[in-house]
């Protein structure tokens, strides 16, 4: 759906339900001229003109990716895919080849969102641990837990960590959507 911006009213459907070509969507980026939609029930990301909404093409086959969660683009523009295993593969935003594996499945075991902090590292966040994980983007090495700090366990009760996006200031917002339900900032 589409809702206003200044009003938050309903606009309309922006790809409308009778699309055939979305089945649970779960993941939304932007590029100058087009939407791109993670596509979680195939593992596709299909492409839509940003401005009509119409379809443009399959950016990312089937039988590429394996439950996928979250995506981002880089600045080099570079399309960057989470998948629930945790790993996060790196994909040309052109053409929708496979370039390589940032991030080897099994150090994140829930991925649930991903993010290029301003410094240059990736993090992910896992919904199974509870946790956001930094690493670095190049080269894919964990470099740790990232949001710790605050409490005497050393970390914030983050439960279910969803959808993580850079906020104003440089901050990165974190959807926890577990028992301690609520959109956390983090510096």
């Amino acid at each position: 759906i589409e809702l206003d911006s200044n009003s938050g009213d309903l606009v309309g459907d922006f790809v409308p339900t009778t699309d055939t070509h979305l089945s649970e969507p779960c993941g939304l980026a932007f590029t100058q001229n087009h939407l791109l939609v993670l596509n979680g029930g195939d593992g596709t990301v299909q492409q839509y003109d940003i401005q009509s909404g119409a379809w443009n093409r399959e950016l990312i086959s089937s039988g590429l990716l394996m439950a996928p969660t979250a995506m981002t683009i880089t600045s080099t523009g570079r399309l960057l895919v989470a998948e629930d295993t945790g790993r996060v593969q790196r994909f040309s935003l052109a053409t929708g080849e496979l370039l390589n594996t940032v991030v080897a499945a099994g150090t994140v075991t829930g991925a649930a969102g991903i993010v290029i902090h301003p410094d240059g590292m990736l993090l992910v966040s896992d919904a199974t641990t509870n946790g956001i994980h930094a690493f670095n983007r190049q080269t894919g090495m964990h470099l740790g837990r990232w949001d710790t700090g605050g409490l005497p366990s050393g970390f914030w009760e983050l439960l279910a960590p969803g959808t993580l996006r850079m906020g104003p200031g440089g901050h990165v917002l974190v959807a926890s959507t577990g028992s301690n339900t609520a959109v956390q900032r983090y510096n």
